[in-house]
Formats: structure tokens, sequence, C-alpha cells
């Protein structure tokens, strides 16, 4: 949903890299459910390039670790670190 409209990154999360041109950094507007998530149309790759241009907050972000996840209320406010989150493999 980031892309869709006025919606922005709420949400992002690094996990392990699917294969060697993925970033591991998944990001949401904190919106989708899980039948949203878990359909694979509305999955969109991009890289990560882009995404800093599309959002120059993400520049920072993209410097962390495997396991870290950030969110925030609204376009333009910090980002904070979510402790104890861990996305599932399902």
């Amino acid at each position: 949903k980031v892309l869709e409209g006025e919606k922005t990154v709420r949400f992002a999360y690094c996990e392990e890299p699917d294969n060697d041109k993925d970033s591991g950094w998944r990001l949401m507007d904190g919106t989708e459910g899980d039948d949203y998530t878990g359909n694979p149309k509305n999955i969109l790759r991009r890289n990560v390039y882009w995404l800093v241009d599309f959002d120059p907050t993400l520049h920072e972000l993209f410097k962390n670790k495997v396991g870290t996840a950030f969110e925030r209320r609204e376009k333009g406010d910090p980002w904070k670190e979510v402790k104890g989150w861990y996305a599932s493999k399902d």
C-alpha cells in the first residue's frame, strides 16, 4: 500500500534476504492486513536507490542490520526502533 495514493512508509523491518538482489528490507504503510500481505500480487520489489529517492529518510534505516524494525506515526515523524519484534516465516 506504500505506493498507493498518499500512503507512506510507516513500518519497516529487515530480514534475511531471499537472494543476492534482495536487501532484506520490507516496507509497509502499517494498515495492511494478513490477507493483503499474503497475496503475492500486492508485493512489489523496488531498487533500494529508488526507495531512497521516494523517501530519503529510509537511507539511515537501510544502514541497520537484519532483525531490526522501525516505525513512525506519519511521514516526517522520526523513526523509532521497535524492540522485540520479529517477522514470522509462515
